[in-house]
């Protein structure tokens, strides 16, 4: 669970609430719990019937305490294997830890959190339910903006911000989220039992640069994978914004999301104003599946979706999109590719030369994929080397028997 404060009770107790209000970049929380009122509502099963009218017995604890909470709610009767609730207030839940009733700040990590009958009203619980409770309570309010400190670019070991620095591409009606640098591998927050496991990007049409965007702006969530030892850096999977339109200027604000879905430690003012870092324009991008008509692959092996169409296509975003001479081939092929895709699609001789030329390059392509560029190329030029040694032994001997 986690809490942000900057919202008041919604009208069900039992409701989370949004304190994403549109306040600048504070912390914010899409569902946060509500202190003042709030309840943690679980539903159970008894094996045994009761009544309990004035004292209740449906009773809760977490780790290291003696005493049981009350179910905060009225009194229950209870039957064999039909439903019962337990509800907490979250500010009784709170105090019974040992931390403020109204702020919950500096809840206990690693708590497990029991629930369930005392028939004997001994403080002992008779039936039971354990949870793992992770409980993250930021100080939040309407005036409270939490940036991250660490240095844009350069990797900062010490303190538990999540990403602090990042860079936007562009891509065909999509945006990537690239380069970007955790403040410490492990992506720990200040809590011990939560981490920053997503990122929430903020984000403007038309804008400049990041600097105006506020947290009650649309955002698409990123998840973020990193290991406890920290040995390696954290890495986003899906690492794109989809569904944008091309031509348009998107702008981007980083907030860093943990597992209890609190928003904070947005990057520093220099990076959100820099708008040729968070900010791209989704452009139209010829590839290898776009139009039939214009590539030599598709007008060769006769479909868009092609295996094999499909497959060069993953090397050129894979080895040829990812450097400047791969980008200048990519470039170059685009701009003749087209011409030579119409000559073969009308030919049946230029089609079957090409189907010739470029078998041989689709097995090294799925080779590269496979082991990797260069050991596909020493692979290659250690088989090629090998075929003119046998040539060479072969041509050598029957000079030897001619003579």
């Amino acid at each position: 669970a986690g809490n942000t404060g900057g919202c008041l009770a919604p009208t069900d107790a039992n409701s989370t609430c949004n304190s994403c209000d549109g306040t600048g970049l504070k912390v914010c929380n899409p569902t946060s719990i509500n202190l003042v009122n709030g309840l943690l509502t679980i539903q159970m099963k008894s094996s045994t019937a009761g009544s309990f009218t004035a004292n209740s017995r449906v009773k809760y604890k977490i780790t290291g305490t003696t005493s049981l909470g009350t179910d905060d709610g009225p009194a229950q009767n209870l039957s064999v294997n039909n439903p019962f609730y337990i509800r907490i207030k979250w500010s009784s839940l709170c105090a019974l830890a040992g931390v403020s009733a109204t702020t919950c700040l500096n809840f206990p990590a690693n708590q497990t959190l029991s629930v369930g009958i005392d028939w004997n009203n001994d403080d002992v619980l008779d039936e039971k339910i354990d949870f793992k409770l992770v409980v993250n309570s930021v100080p939040g309010g309407a005036a409270t903006e939490i940036s991250t400190t660490c240095t844009a670019g350069i990797a900062n070991t010490v303190q538990a911000e999540g990403i602090c620095d990042y860079k936007m591409k562009r891509g065909d009606e999509k945006v990537y989220l690239i380069e970007f640098q955790p403040s410490t591998n492990t992506m720990a927050t200040t809590q011990p039992d939560v981490k920053f496991d997503r990122v929430a990007m903020f984000y403007s049409e038309g804008a400049a640069n990041a600097a105006t965007i506020n947290n009650k702006m649309p955002y698409v969530t990123l998840s973020v994978t990193s290991d406890t030892t920290g040995t390696t850096r954290p890495s986003i999977s899906e690492n794109k914004i989809t569904g944008l339109k091309n031509g348009i200027n998107y702008c981007f604000a980083l907030g860093n999301m943990d597992q209890t879905g609190n928003i904070l430690n947005y990057p520093k003012n220099a990076v959100l104003t820099d708008g040729t870092k968070v900010c791209a324009k989704p452009t139209p991008v010829v590839g290898l599946l776009d139009d039939k008509s214009c590539f030599i692959a598709t007008a060769t092996f006769g479909s868009q979706m092609a295996p094999e169409v499909v497959t060069f296509r993953q090397f050129r975003n894979q080895f040829l999109l990812t450097n400047s001479p791969g980008r200048a081939f990519v470039k170059a092929y685009y701009k003749f590719g087209p011409i030579a895709a119409n000559w073969i699609s009308e030919s049946s001789v230029l089609k079957s030369i090409s189907l010739g030329i470029l078998w041989p390059l689709l097995l090294f392509v799925k080779l590269s994929l496979s082991i990797g560029l260069f050991q596909a190329l020493l692979s290659v030029f250690a088989g090629m080397t090998f075929v003119s040694l046998v040539a060479l032994r072969i041509k050598r001997r029957n000079r030897e028997l001619a003579a």
